[in-house]
């Protein structure tokens, strides 16, 4: 990613008074980009319920340190990188309209400082929910 919308995306975050206080918090909204990439790239719910469900059934790693999560985060990176490619090579453009889009939404923070849009923090559904 260059180094405009890196600025841009700290900035933003800063506006919206998005904080970092857990990083797991973080991790999961990240999971919940993902999902959505997966639907839109053409994988069905059972694909990706086999995919976290594997990831699960291997166990937890790390527990959280900080040079676990560069390595993980490293692979996320790489296979950004990968799929970005297959695109076409435009996500600097399109990480910069995009940035267009959300500057001008609403925002509310989670009990992990992470940014949703009004309604839509899966802790509000999850807390519904009969478990």
């Amino acid at each position: 990613m260059n180094s405009q919308n890196k600025q841009d995306i700290a900035e933003w975050q800063d506006r919206i008074g998005a904080r970092f206080t857990r990083p797991a918090g973080h991790a999961l909204r990240l999971l919940h980009e993902v999902v959505e990439l997966c639907l839109a790239a053409g994988a069905d719910g059972k694909e990706i319920m086999q995919r976290v469900g594997y990831e699960l059934l291997r166990g937890e790693k790390g527990g959280g340190s900080a040079e676990e999560m560069r390595k993980e985060l490293s692979d996320v990176a790489i296979n950004v990188e990968v799929l970005n490619r297959f695109l076409g090579g435009m996500l600097d453009t399109d990480v910069a309209a995009k940035l267009v889009i959300i500057d001008v939404r609403q925002w509310e923070l989670d009990r992990d400082g992470v940014p949703w849009r009004p309604g839509r923090s899966p802790w509000e559904l999850l807390e519904r929910l009969p478990l």
